[in-house]
């Protein structure tokens, strides 16, 4: 039980904070895009555990086939979420404008102009 609670409170944590990290990442052109995409993977997502469960749910070890497919994504989301920078505005908010001109200029290709104007 203590799993599946760690699992919903992972993907819940997932769900909150996606798209608010791909909204500060995002150029302004294709936000709308990114967390569109964002949440059709997440439907699909669900689609394609629940089919799972589906034919499963006869076998007697079917649930230990689903809690551990389940750790793929996870896993893979640890691996991810070690390689993306913090955004921008966070940098800039507490005081690291140079910093944060690099990872604009690394994820967009702009030289951070917004920076100048915000602050």
């Amino acid at each position: 039980a203590s799993c599946y609670c760690c699992s919903v409170a992972g993907v819940g944590i997932c769900v909150q904070c996606g798209p608010l990290f791909l909204s500060e990442l995002a150029p302004y052109h294709l936000r709308g895009a990114f967390n569109t995409l964002f949440q059709s993977f997440m439907t699909t997502g669900i689609l394609a555990a629940q089919c799972i469960n589906y034919g499963y749910m006869d076998y007697e070890w079917g649930w230990r086939l689903n809690l551990g497919l389940a750790g793929i994504p996870a896993l893979l989301l640890l691996v991810g979420a070690a390689c993306v920078p913090e955004t921008p505005s966070h940098m800039a908010e507490r005081g690291d404008v140079e910093k944060a001109r690099k990872v604009l200029h690394m994820i967009r290709g702009t030289d951070g102009e917004w920076l100048k104007l915000s602050l």
